[in-house]
């Protein structure tokens, strides 16, 4: 199947095309519908965030110590560093002991516009917690101090808390530790190479967790989609793609995108996980082309199509915000095809 296109049109001319890969699957790794090549081979990026936090949210949890849905969330998000995400991943540290000067993460200007001029204004720096990774970094020094591990180390790939995170993505994608591929994401943490379509499937085991997921982890699963559909505002910021999706979708999507293109979801009513890759790595083709897949899967409807408009046709403009273009993402016919009968008889 052809993959998805995504054109960026400025006046009557397609300036730019965007090439898509993208995956359906169910929870024992079916492949329902696919455009382009399924068994692409990338990294994750931070749509692995949920199920790095998924370890510390059982733990937490093993020792009457749970986690609260916005702590969760941010957690497992890229949050803009607005104030308020500063403000819980500040707090997340705080309540286990722990604070700032514990983070790895490098530091980075807010990624919400408002909130970084406001910090340049008041003559501070960006600091290691207005990273986007903060939250997770946050998690994973939680579920160090909760099992007395090494705190200094914590990012280190034999460290216990990413030995955690690592059988975790083995036990949810399908894929054995041994044939993952391990790099150093943007933030320091590792970073998980696999194939698009184990992607999806563990999306599918995250949002409904076979009889191979013990009681404790399907629990913790649970939790960790019902906190990011309950708090999505920590998942990412104002006006961004996943707490868009979930502010106006939940609790039938579940959704978190990474750097260099990568989006994935789940649809709990179904059981199915999607993910997504452009090729060229342009995040500004991932909004467009999982939301017409979500839509072809009959998950949006009048209303909320008109909420997501933003996001589905983004408007190209100039310097004086004048709209001079749009971006649009144009399924190939026969992948929507399949995706429309998927949605008729499920």
């Amino acid at each position: 199947m052809d993959p998805i296109q995504v054109t960026v049109s400025r006046g009557d001319l397609v300036e730019s095309v965007h090439l898509v890969d993208a995956v359906v699957v169910d929870r024992e790794g079916a492949i329902l519908a696919s455009a382009g090549d399924a068994r692409r081979v990338t990294y994750w990026r931070s749509s692995a965030k949920p199920f790095q936090a998924l370890p510390t949210v059982r733990k937490a949890a093993q020792a009457s110590r749970p986690l609260q849905d916005a702590e969760i969330s941010v957690m497992c998000g890229s949050h803009a560093g607005e104030p308020a995400h500063v403000e819980q991943v500040a707090a997340l540290l705080a309540r286990f002991g722990l604070d700032e000067s514990h983070l790895r993460c490098g530091a980075h200007p807010p990624l919400h516009d408002p909130s970084a001029k406001a910090l340049w204004q008041a003559g501070e720096e960006p600091r290691r917690i207005h990273c986007n990774c903060s939250g997770k970094h946050a998690g994973m020094l939680v579920h160090a101090q909760l099992i007395g591990a090494d705190l200094a180390t914590y990012l280190e790939q034999h460290h216990p808390v990413q030995q955690a995170i690592l059988e975790t993505v083995s036990l949810f994608s399908g894929v054995p530790q041994q044939e993952i591929v391990l790099s150093i994401d943007g933030c320091g943490a590792p970073v998980f190479g696999l194939p698009l379509h184990a992607m999806g499937r563990a999306y599918a085991n995250l949002v409904a967790p076979g009889d191979e997921v013990d009681a404790a982890t399907q629990q913790a699963a649970a939790t960790v989609v019902s906190s990011m559909q309950q708090k999505p505002f920590f998942v990412a910021g104002t006006g961004r793609i996943c707490t868009r999706l979930m502010e106006v979708l939940a609790p039938r999507v579940v959704a978190k995108g990474g750097a260099e293109g990568v989006y994935c979801a789940g649809l709990p009513e179904k059981g199915w996980g999607i993910a997504l890759k452009v090729h060229d790595g342009a995040g500004r083709a991932t909004g467009p082309a999982i939301i017409e897949i979500l839509a072809a899967l009959g998950l949006i409807g009048e209303e909320a199509a008109q909420n997501l408009e933003e996001h589905r046709r983004p408007v190209v403009t100039n310097h004086a915000g004048v709209t001079v273009g749009q971006i649009e993402a144009r399924l190939a016919p026969g992948f929507e095809a399949r995706l429309r009968h998927l949605a008729q008889s499920s």
